[in-house]
């Protein structure tokens, strides 16, 4: 593997390296001296490695893969007879998902320190705004840090105003074809309901199960723009296409993953909300704990700080799956793609057994 390699880039700079290279002893990508001293770690995406090891360029070349003489043959590009696999599974890529948060606390902790204070500032008002932010600015700083650009959070708030037109256009049109599939589904629910009650058991089964198909479509819709954000916020240099197209065209790789993916983070992030809000209930009832201090305003609002910061920490990590996903199923239908990527992190695709 990588016998036929006549020249190495450096993944920070994109330039080729002409002399010694200095090689992630985590990954052994090769990179340049001042490019890995300038960063201060691996700028494989995912990886993390802050070792490295100085090697020749010819020993360098032995740890990179040639483009297409090395991809296997039945991930080629020109092989069109295999249906495009995700390689991970749900649990696989949440497990991936925490370690990249763990992993990067100089990313996830100020972005989860924003969105618990805008939550508690704004309310409702932020219900929406909030967490397609926080998705939009966190997905531009990981990959931007991935490929050993700058990455600090002034920096990507620039990004996102740049990006935000298509961002806000992408999410007025899926977001109201979600909203308008979800009020015909639950007026159909209630047609039934009503139908059932007057006895009229053909009618009420027919809207159920019309209802139960137009609910369907609603949640697919809604997978659908949570990885068109993704596609959104990355720009036209990254994704020149139009999001919406784009993320159903990926979703395909793995459409039952993505499906199961939003029904779990709904149901998830619902009973973790709930389980929050009875936690403060039951510590500030007149039995509980902090019942001296239950009228206390300082305390009531750290409560509620508390509440956000811990549903905010659940958005981040479904914002980061959802990024994983897209990469993933980039990387499925394109296996050449994304070379900053790292294996363990963005698995390339299943090789299928024909």
């Amino acid at each position: 593997m990588g016998s036929n390699v006549t020249s190495v880039v450096c993944p920070v700079c994109a330039s080729e390296i002409v002399r010694m290279a200095h090689v992630c002893s985590r990954c052994r990508t090769p990179h340049h001296a001042d490019c890995a001293g300038f960063i201060g770690r691996c700028a494989v995406f995912g990886c993390g490695g802050a070792a490295f090891e100085e090697q020749s360029l010819g020993a360098a070349m032995l740890h990179v893969p040639s483009s297409e003489a090395d991809a296997p043959e039945s991930i080629s590009v020109s092989n069109t007879s295999t249906k495009p696999k995700l390689r991970r599974g749900i649990g696989g890529r949440l497990v991936a998902a925490c370690r990249l948060a763990m992993g990067n606390p100089g990313i996830f902790l100020p972005l989860l320190a924003l969105s618990a204070t805008c939550n508690f500032a704004f309310g409702i008002l932020a219900a929406f705004v909030t967490p397609q932010t926080i998705q939009c600015l966190l997905v531009i700083l990981l990959i931007s840090r991935a490929k050993g650009k700058e990455s600090s959070l002034g920096w990507a708030v620039g990004a996102l105003v740049r990006r935000l037109p298509r961002i806000l256009w992408n999410f007025v049109i899926v977001g109201l074809t979600v909203g308008f599939l979800m009020s015909v589904g639950g007026m159909l629910w209630m047609a039934a309901y009503s139908a059932f009650g007057n006895q009229q058991v053909v009618a009420g089964m027919v809207a159920v199960a019309l209802g139960a198909l137009v609910l369907w479509k609603s949640m697919d819709r809604a997978a659908v723009l949570q990885l068109s954000q993704i596609v959104a916020a990355l720009g036209t240099e990254e994704e020149p296409g139009n999001p919406r197209d784009r993320s159903e065209e990926l979703i395909g790789v793995g459409y039952w993953q993505a499906f199961a993916t939003f029904f779990l983070f709904c149901f998830g992030g619902g009973m973790l909300g709930g389980a929050v809000g009875y936690l403060k209930v039951i510590l500030l009832s007149s039995h509980g704990p902090f019942a001296a201090s239950a009228s206390s305003v300082p305390m009531k609002a750290a409560f509620d700080l508390f509440g956000h910061a811990v549903v905010g920490a659940m958005g981040l990590l479904a914002s980061t799956f959802w990024m994983l996903f897209y990469l993933e199923a980039r990387k499925a239908r394109q296996p050449l793609d994304l070379a900053f990527t790292s294996p363990e992190f963005v698995p390339g695709p299943e090789e299928s057994a024909s």
